[in-house]
Protein backbone atom coordinates (compact mmCIF):
# COMPACT_ATOMS: atom_id res chain seq x y z
CA UNK A 1 0.00 0.00 0.00
CA UNK A 2 1.14 3.57 -0.71
CA UNK A 3 1.69 5.36 2.54
CA UNK A 4 1.63 9.08 3.09
CA UNK A 5 -0.71 12.03 3.38
CA UNK A 6 -3.81 12.76 1.35
CA UNK A 7 -4.34 16.41 0.43
CA UNK A 8 -7.83 17.73 -0.31
CA UNK A 9 -7.66 21.08 -2.11
CA UNK A 10 -10.62 23.41 -2.41
CA UNK A 11 -10.95 26.82 -4.02
CA UNK A 12 -12.27 29.35 -1.50
CA UNK A 13 -13.62 31.73 -4.15
CA UNK A 14 -15.64 28.95 -5.79
CA UNK A 15 -17.16 27.92 -2.46
CA UNK A 16 -18.07 31.56 -1.77
CA UNK A 17 -19.86 31.71 -5.13
CA UNK A 18 -21.87 28.66 -4.12
CA UNK A 19 -22.79 30.23 -0.78
CA UNK A 20 -23.92 33.42 -2.55
CA UNK A 21 -26.13 31.37 -4.88
CA UNK A 22 -27.70 29.62 -1.89
CA UNK A 23 -28.29 32.99 -0.20
CA UNK A 24 -29.98 34.21 -3.39
CA UNK A 25 -32.36 31.26 -3.18
CA UNK A 26 -33.11 32.03 0.46
CA UNK A 27 -33.84 35.65 -0.49
CA UNK A 28 -36.45 34.41 -2.99
CA UNK A 29 -38.29 32.61 -0.20
CA UNK A 30 -38.08 35.61 2.15
CA UNK A 31 -39.37 37.99 -0.52
CA UNK A 32 -42.28 35.63 -1.15
CA UNK A 33 -43.13 35.67 2.55
CA UNK A 34 -43.65 39.45 2.40
CA UNK A 35 -45.57 39.40 -0.87
CA UNK A 36 -49.31 39.71 -0.14
CA UNK A 37 -50.19 38.56 -3.66
CA UNK A 38 -48.19 35.32 -3.62
CA UNK A 39 -50.37 32.57 -2.15
CA UNK A 40 -47.92 29.68 -2.21
CA UNK A 41 -44.39 29.17 -0.99
CA UNK A 42 -44.01 26.05 -3.13
CA UNK A 43 -42.56 27.58 -6.35
CA UNK A 44 -39.86 29.71 -4.68
CA UNK A 45 -39.19 26.95 -2.16
CA UNK A 46 -38.54 24.42 -4.92
CA UNK A 47 -36.43 26.93 -6.82
CA UNK A 48 -34.39 27.67 -3.68
CA UNK A 49 -33.78 23.97 -3.06
CA UNK A 50 -32.79 23.60 -6.70
CA UNK A 51 -30.24 26.39 -6.33
CA UNK A 52 -28.81 24.64 -3.26
CA UNK A 53 -28.29 21.49 -5.31
CA UNK A 54 -26.74 23.37 -8.23
CA UNK A 55 -24.49 25.45 -5.96
CA UNK A 56 -23.30 22.34 -4.15
CA UNK A 57 -22.49 20.47 -7.35
CA UNK A 58 -20.94 23.31 -9.34
CA UNK A 59 -19.17 25.36 -6.68
CA UNK A 60 -18.89 23.58 -3.32
CA UNK A 61 -18.24 19.87 -3.94
CA UNK A 62 -15.55 20.05 -6.69
CA UNK A 63 -12.05 19.50 -5.32
CA UNK A 64 -8.63 18.13 -6.11
CA UNK A 65 -7.29 15.15 -4.14
CA UNK A 66 -3.54 14.52 -4.12
CA UNK A 67 -1.94 11.35 -2.72
CA UNK A 68 1.45 9.64 -3.05
CA UNK A 69 -0.21 7.34 -5.63
CA UNK A 70 -1.64 9.99 -7.92
CA UNK A 71 -4.03 12.89 -8.38
CA UNK A 72 -7.82 13.05 -8.64
CA UNK A 73 -10.04 15.84 -9.86
CA UNK A 74 -13.64 15.59 -8.67
CA UNK A 75 -15.89 17.66 -10.88
CA UNK A 76 -19.60 18.27 -11.34
CA UNK A 77 -20.38 14.91 -12.93
CA UNK A 78 -17.19 12.89 -13.07
CA UNK A 79 -14.15 11.85 -11.06
CA UNK A 80 -10.88 11.49 -12.95
CA UNK A 81 -7.97 9.63 -11.33
CA UNK A 82 -4.48 9.79 -12.82
CA UNK A 83 -1.58 7.82 -11.29
CA UNK A 84 1.72 9.66 -11.17
CA UNK A 85 3.30 7.52 -13.87
CA UNK A 86 0.70 8.89 -16.32
CA UNK A 87 0.68 12.46 -14.97
CA UNK A 88 2.26 15.15 -17.15
CA UNK A 89 1.26 18.59 -15.86
CA UNK A 90 -1.49 20.95 -14.74
CA UNK A 91 -2.19 23.23 -17.69
CA UNK A 92 -3.52 26.69 -16.82
CA UNK A 93 -3.82 28.55 -20.13
CA UNK A 94 -7.63 28.68 -20.01
CA UNK A 95 -8.61 27.54 -16.54
CA UNK A 96 -6.95 24.42 -15.15
CA UNK A 97 -6.60 21.09 -16.94
CA UNK A 98 -5.14 17.83 -15.67
CA UNK A 99 -2.89 16.57 -18.48
CA UNK A 100 -2.06 12.87 -18.63
CA UNK A 101 -0.51 10.62 -21.27
CA UNK A 102 -3.95 9.86 -22.71
CA UNK A 103 -5.77 13.18 -22.65
CA UNK A 104 -6.50 16.25 -20.54
CA UNK A 105 -9.41 16.80 -18.19
CA UNK A 106 -10.89 20.01 -16.87
CA UNK A 107 -10.44 20.77 -13.17
CA UNK A 108 -13.80 22.28 -12.23
CA UNK A 109 -12.67 23.72 -8.89
CA UNK A 110 -10.21 26.03 -10.69
CA UNK A 111 -12.15 27.40 -13.67
CA UNK A 112 -10.18 30.62 -14.29
CA UNK A 113 -6.76 32.18 -14.01
CA UNK A 114 -7.33 34.49 -11.08
CA UNK A 115 -9.96 37.04 -12.08
CA UNK A 116 -10.26 39.82 -9.49
CA UNK A 117 -7.28 38.51 -7.55
CA UNK A 118 -5.03 38.64 -10.61
CA UNK A 119 -6.32 42.11 -11.46
CA UNK A 120 -5.40 43.39 -8.01
CA UNK A 121 -1.86 42.13 -8.46
CA UNK A 122 -1.61 43.97 -11.80
CA UNK A 123 -2.63 47.26 -10.14
CA UNK A 124 0.45 47.23 -7.95
CA UNK A 125 1.01 47.99 -4.29
CA UNK A 126 0.52 51.78 -4.58
CA UNK A 127 -3.06 51.52 -5.85
CA UNK A 128 -5.70 51.49 -3.11
CA UNK A 129 -7.25 48.35 -4.61
CA UNK A 130 -3.91 46.70 -5.32
CA UNK A 131 -2.66 43.68 -3.41
CA UNK A 132 0.17 44.68 -1.11
CA UNK A 133 1.35 41.19 -0.14
CA UNK A 134 1.15 38.41 -2.76
CA UNK A 135 -0.14 35.08 -1.51
CA UNK A 136 2.37 32.33 -0.92
CA UNK A 137 2.50 29.84 -3.78
CA UNK A 138 3.57 27.01 -1.50
CA UNK A 139 1.74 24.81 0.98
CA UNK A 140 3.46 22.69 3.62
CA UNK A 141 4.03 18.99 3.01
CA UNK A 142 2.90 16.50 5.65
CA UNK A 143 3.90 12.96 6.49
CA UNK A 144 0.52 11.33 7.14
CA UNK A 145 -3.23 11.78 7.52
CA UNK A 146 -5.81 13.67 5.47
CA UNK A 147 -4.91 17.34 5.12
CA UNK A 148 -7.50 19.83 3.88
CA UNK A 149 -6.36 23.13 2.36
CA UNK A 150 -7.99 26.22 0.96
CA UNK A 151 -5.74 26.74 -2.05
CA UNK A 152 -5.68 29.21 -4.90
CA UNK A 153 -4.53 28.06 -8.33
CA UNK A 154 -0.83 28.75 -7.76
CA UNK A 155 -0.86 27.02 -4.38
CA UNK A 156 -2.63 23.97 -5.84
CA UNK A 157 -0.09 23.68 -8.65
CA UNK A 158 2.79 24.12 -6.23
CA UNK A 159 1.57 21.36 -3.91
CA UNK A 160 0.83 18.95 -6.76
CA UNK A 161 4.31 19.44 -8.21
CA UNK A 162 5.89 19.07 -4.76
CA UNK A 163 4.10 15.77 -4.07
CA UNK A 164 4.87 14.53 -7.59
CA UNK A 165 8.56 15.34 -7.15
CA UNK A 166 8.85 14.23 -3.52
CA UNK A 167 6.72 11.09 -3.47
CA UNK A 168 7.02 9.78 -7.03
CA UNK A 169 10.13 10.99 -8.85
CA UNK A 170 12.34 10.71 -5.79
CA UNK A 171 11.36 7.06 -5.26
CA UNK A 172 11.46 6.30 -8.98
CA UNK A 173 15.02 7.57 -9.30
CA UNK A 174 16.12 5.57 -6.30
CA UNK A 175 17.17 2.06 -7.30
CA UNK A 176 16.55 0.65 -3.85
CA UNK A 177 14.88 1.70 -0.61
CA UNK A 178 16.54 1.40 2.74
CA UNK A 179 15.59 -2.02 4.16
CA UNK A 180 14.53 -2.65 7.72
CA UNK A 181 17.27 -4.12 9.94
CA UNK A 182 17.79 -7.81 9.27
CA UNK A 183 15.80 -7.85 6.02
CA UNK A 184 16.71 -7.82 2.34
CA UNK A 185 16.63 -4.58 0.42
CA UNK A 186 13.21 -3.81 -1.00
CA UNK A 187 12.89 -3.36 -4.72
CA UNK A 188 11.51 -0.18 -6.24
CA UNK A 189 7.73 0.00 -5.80
CA UNK A 190 5.69 -0.71 -8.89
CA UNK A 191 3.56 2.38 -9.42
CA UNK A 192 1.65 0.59 -12.18
CA UNK A 193 0.49 -2.11 -9.78
CA UNK A 194 -2.95 -1.49 -8.19
CA UNK A 195 -1.73 -3.47 -5.17
CA UNK A 196 0.60 -0.56 -4.38
CA UNK A 197 -2.32 1.79 -3.76
CA UNK A 198 -5.89 2.76 -4.54
CA UNK A 199 -5.07 4.05 -8.02
CA UNK A 200 -5.49 1.92 -11.17
CA UNK A 201 -2.77 1.42 -13.76
CA UNK A 202 -4.00 4.17 -16.07
CA UNK A 203 -6.26 7.20 -16.06
CA UNK A 204 -9.82 6.30 -15.07
CA UNK A 205 -13.02 8.29 -15.31
CA UNK A 206 -16.08 7.47 -13.23
CA UNK A 207 -19.30 9.16 -12.16
CA UNK A 208 -19.00 11.40 -9.10
CA UNK A 209 -22.29 10.16 -7.67
CA UNK A 210 -23.02 12.77 -4.99
CA UNK A 211 -22.17 15.75 -7.16
CA UNK A 212 -23.98 14.39 -10.22
CA UNK A 213 -27.11 13.59 -8.20
CA UNK A 214 -27.03 17.03 -6.59
CA UNK A 215 -26.82 18.69 -10.01
CA UNK A 216 -29.58 16.63 -11.61
CA UNK A 217 -31.96 17.02 -8.67
CA UNK A 218 -31.10 20.71 -8.35
CA UNK A 219 -31.84 21.47 -12.00
CA UNK A 220 -35.07 19.44 -11.84
CA UNK A 221 -36.32 21.29 -8.73
CA UNK A 222 -35.40 24.65 -10.24
CA UNK A 223 -37.31 23.89 -13.44
CA UNK A 224 -40.34 22.59 -11.53
CA UNK A 225 -40.32 25.70 -9.32
CA UNK A 226 -40.18 27.96 -12.39
CA UNK A 227 -42.93 25.93 -14.02
CA UNK A 228 -45.24 26.35 -10.99
CA UNK A 229 -44.52 30.09 -10.98
CA UNK A 230 -45.76 30.51 -14.52
CA UNK A 231 -48.41 27.81 -14.34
Amino acid sequence: MNQGPTYVLRNRSQVLKGILLIIFGAVLVVVTAFDPVEASYLPPGLAALGLVGIASSVFILPRVVVTPAGIETRNWMFRVAVPWNHYRELETKFGMYLVSTDTKDVVASYPGSGGISKGREELGEKHRLGRSTPKSASLPLHTEGTVKHWADMNQAIGLVESVYTHDYLKDKRSKKHQPAPGTRAATEPNFDDPADGAFPRQRTKSVEVMSAASLVVGVALLLVGIGFSFG
